[in-house]
């Protein structure tokens, strides 16, 4: 692995357990085996370190949205797949997970700003071509909607925590898909 990925990686996995706030570049550079101008080389600050690290976990969840949005699938099973997305980032980028849950509650970046802004703005659009089509319950609110996912990952987030976590992906999936189905009641 390059030093910059090497960089990265140490950062998430210490800003995930630590916060940005107690994390520190010396303590990034010795986990990622690196000197400490290689993190000012390659990222200038430890504020822009973070913003890459956001930017690029953005991106792969952009081009998954993206790519459901385009589908021809029906607005619910877009709607699951949205879902499944979230899911699956929560379980599997755990960690990324954390830090955009962290930077949300705590200083609210603008590239987490605009992660909010986009996943909104599809659960939205999937919720009034649903409505539209007849799919969905014109009574369904998407900001309501979009509140309830995430917040029910982000509860998901803080009882991973605790050493009593007995639900898995399929419990919270299951939970969320419970949701979604109540979109054309």
């Amino acid at each position: 692995m390059d030093p910059k990925h090497q960089i990265m990686k140490a950062a998430i996995h210490l800003i995930a357990q630590k916060g940005f706030a107690a994390t520190s570049i010396r303590e990034i550079a010795m986990m990622a085996s690196v000197n400490l101008s290689m993190i000012n080389y390659y990222f200038s600050s430890k504020n822009r370190l973070l913003d890459s690290i956001l930017q690029e976990g953005i991106q792969k969840i952009m081009e998954k949205i993206q790519s459901i949005l385009t589908g021809r699938q029906a607005e619910l099973e877009k709607m699951f797949a949205m879902i499944d997305i979230h899911i699956t980032y929560a379980f599997h980028q755990h960690e990324m997970a954390k830090i955009f849950f962290q930077e949300e509650l705590v200083k609210n970046s603008p590239a987490v700003q605009e992660l909010r802004q986009i996943n909104y703005k599809s659960f939205e659009e999937i919720i009034h071509t649903g409505q539209l089509n007849g799919a969905f319950s014109d009574n369904i609110n998407p900001a309501l909607f979009y509140s309830t996912i995430v917040g029910t990952i982000q509860q998901f987030m803080v009882k991973q925590l605790s050493p009593d976590m007995t639900a898995d992906k399929y419990t919270y999936a299951k939970r969320l898909s419970k949701q979604a189905e109540e979109l054309n009641d």
